[in-house]
Order: structure tokens, then C-alpha cells, then sequence
């Protein structure tokens, strides 16, 4: 009774497993939980063999790789607060420390590619870098944006609901990060992640209650076996430092993805700058691809609702099912959604055509509300709970 999917959504954003335990199979399922306990095993076997193809429960989470950077400059502010109304589930950083020990919003080590500056970070004032223009190179309409601090990032989404990936990219500020993030008060929407395994085992000395992310990169083993075996090695790599396995997406495949999530370890994959993988990895249960494009994802709807889970019809009589779609995690707006109706092989007791039931025989059936949308230059079919058809004389 405490699986719902603002539950999980919750967990998922701060890469945190979810299992349920009922045997309402196809409710856990549309909660988006990654296991199930049930005593019923076969029982849930058989439920998700009745969804159609290419069915997806909930569109993924999205991660915005620094702000949206296919459409704004990188790192900045309004690159940022453009991926928040495109609809990011989590907004991603990079952070550097400057030569008078301030911490900053940027990826490389040097202001030369994203501003209309020069110099290693690490030996600049902030006072220098905020003279610089971090928006022209990119458009005239964003010139005179700055580079933000680390503290200017967290206040300007403390009140909004998205949780922020902060990649470390300096060594030996990890108390000063943490400091920060508590000075604003945002530590429980905060989940961190870096390269540096020191970095990584740092924080999870000094703060056990944040989410922390190992990156890294690695060629795919050639055969089944051999991919599993290095997904149970990384796993146990991961149990052993207390940290997510944030690898690229080209690390990854589908035995690791698998593997990974029957043992309830919550992944985000970088980054995607191509249609074809990511349309790939989403099929292959991919959790949070982290991207620079934001905006595939935009207007893929969040999950679909019908007005009813139970039907009781008479032989011969029909009914009309219009379902509605969630446009956004973040608020409970709905829209009209084009329905099709879908009933698995090997029930006679209705017909369904487009959005209406025909009931054709005593019995019960499972009919399920479809909404297809195009996401990723591909057709998804998003499905709801069944809705129980009773049919009597």
C-alpha cells in the first residue's frame, strides 16, 4: 500500500531501488517498482506477458546534461532553467574550485571554451571569472551570461521540484561541497558523482545519506557470459566502495543493465547525444539516461489513467473508454489521450475496436488502455492498469 508512482519516481530521481511486495501484479507494474515479491511467481510471469509491444509503463526519467547545451551555452543559468521547463527530472553540474577557493559551475579545467576568457580555473579569482561571458560563444542572445557559483546553483532550484547531479570535477573540496549543500538546506535533493574514487569514498565517510555515483567508461565483454561476469564484478566493486555505477552508455548492456537492477542498483548512464542508442538502452530497461538533448523527451507523456479499472456489461452491449495522459512528473495536469483499446490473444468474452468494448460472451476480460506517441523518432505505446471486464447474460 506505500508503492505508488510519486513513490517511486521519488526514489528513482535519487537513484534509489524500489521492490513491492502484493499480489497485484499489474498495479506494482504500473507503479514502476524494479522488483516484485509475490508468492505467486508464475502469476507475474503471466501479466507481463499480456502487455503488446514496445510498451512502456512511464516515460524514463530524464538527467539534463549541464542545463540543455543542444539549445542554451552549457553550465549557465539560463542553460539550466531551460532544462527545468523542458521537463527534467534531475539537472546535472560540473564543479571546479577556484585560485581564492570558491566553488564554481564548470566542466573543464579551463574558462577557454565556454567563455571569452583564458586561464586554468584553479588560477582564477572569482572575481575574475565573473567578468567573464559564458553566453556569446554560444548565441548573442545569451552574451553577458555568467558562470555561476555552486551556491547560486542550489539556491536557484531550492524551491523547485527536481533533484541536481553535481559531478565533482576538482579534488579535495568534498567538505566544502557538502558544507554548501547544507548551508542551502538542499540535501535531500542532491545526489553527487565523480570520476575521482577518492572523491566518491570521501563522501560516503562524511556523508552517508547522499546518494554518490562512480563514473566510468569500458569496452562490452564479446560474449553473454563474459558480460554478466564483469556486471558481477562491478556490482560487487560498487557494494564495496557504497556507490551507483554511473558508466557510459556505451559501457553498457543488456545482461548489465539486467543484472544491475535485479539487485537493486540504480544506474545513470551518460551521455546521449544519439537517437539510436537511446531508443536501444530505453528497450533494454535503461533507468535515467543522462542527455544534452532534454527535449526528445519533452513531450512524451509521463503515464496514462483510465476513468474506470472495473466494467460490469451484458452480452452485446458496449462501452467507450477515453483515457488521459500525465504530460509532467512534476504536476498532476492531464490531457485527453487518443485510446485504443488491447486485449491479449486467448479471451472470447468481448471484441474491442479503436476506443470501445463489445461484450460477446459470460466471462471476464483484461482490456487495456493504449496511448501511442512518438518519442525518439520511434512509436511507443503507453498502457495502463487492465480494466476488469465482467460480461454476464
Amino acid at each position: 500500500r506505500h508503492v505508488s508512482i510519486d513513490a517511486v519516481y521519488y526514489f528513482h530521481t535519487r537513484a534509489i531501488a524500489v521492490w513491492g511486495i502484493s499480489e497485484d501484479i499489474h498495479s506494482l507494474i504500473h507503479a514502476g517498482v524494479d522488483g516484485i515479491i509475490t508468492s505467486n511467481p508464475e502469476k507475474a510471469v503471466t501479466a507481463f506477458g499480456e502487455y503488446p509491444e514496445n510498451t512502456i509503463i512511464q516515460r524514463p526519467i530524464v538527467v539534463a546534461h549541464r542545463g540543455v547545451p543542444s539549445l542554451a551555452p552549457e553550465n549557465t543559468m539560463a542553460g539550466y532553467y531551460l532544462s527545468y521547463e523542458l521537463g527534467a527530472d534531475l539537472i546535472e553540474t560540473d564543479i571546479q574550485q577556484t585560485k581564492d577557493g570558491h566553488i564554481i559551475v564548470m566542466h573543464d579545467t579551463t574558462v577557454d571554451r565556454t567563455t571569452d576568457g583564458t586561464g586554468a580555473v584553479a588560477d582564477l579569482t572569482l572575481e575574475e571569472i565573473k567578468e567573464l561571458d559564458a553566453g556569446s560563444y554560444f548565441g548573442k542572445e545569451f552574451a553577458g551570461e555568467k558562470v555561476p557559483t555552486f551556491r547560486e546553483f542550489l539556491e536557484g532550484f531550492k524551491d523547485k521540484d527536481v533533484v541536481l547531479l553535481v559531478e565533482l570535477k576538482a579534488v579535495d573540496i568534498e567538505e566544502q561541497v557538502l558544507q554548501e549543500i547544507m548551508d542551502v538546506g538542499v540535501e535531500d535533493k542532491v545526489v553527487l558523482q565523480s570520476f575521482n574514487i577518492e572523491s566518491v569514498e570521501k563522501f560516503r565517510e562524511i556523508s552517508p545519506h547522499l546518494s554518490v555515483g562512480y563514473l566510468y567508461s569500458a569496452s562490452v565483454p564479446g560474449s553473454p557470459e563474459e558480460r554478466i561476469q564483469e556486471a558481477e564484478q562491478m556490482l560487487n566493486y560498487a557494494t564495496s566502495i557504497g556507490a551507483r555505477l554511473n558508466a557510459s552508455y556505451n559501457s553498457l548492456s543488456e545482461e548489465s543493465i539486467k543484472y544491475m537492477r535485479q539487485r537493486g542498483l540504480i544506474n545513470m548512464h551518460w551521455t546521449f547525444r544519439d537517437q539510436e542508442p537511446f531508443r536501444d538502452l530505453l528497450k533494454k530497461g535503461l533507468i535515467g539516461p543522462i542527455t544534452d538533448y532534454t527535449q526528445w523527451l519533452t513531450d512524451g507523456p509521463t503515464y496514462i489513467e483510465t476513468p474506470i479499472n472495473k466494467r460490469n456489461l451484458k452480452v452485446g452491449k458496449t462501452a467507450t473508454i477515453n483515457a488521459k495522459t500525465f504530460v509532467n512528473y512534476r504536476t498532476k495536469h492531464k490531457e485527453n489521450a487518443e485510446t485504443t483499446l488491447y486485449v491479449h490473444d486467448g479471451q472470447p468474452y468481448v471484441n474491442v475496436d479503436r476506443n470501445k468494448i463489445t461484450a460477446i460472451a459470460p466471462g471476464t476480460a483484461s482490456v487495456f488502455a493504449i496511448h501511442t506517441f512518438n518519442m525518439l523518432e520511434e512509436d511507443w505505446n503507453l498502457v495502463s492498469e487492465p480494466i476488469e471486464i465482467n460480461v454476464r447474460e
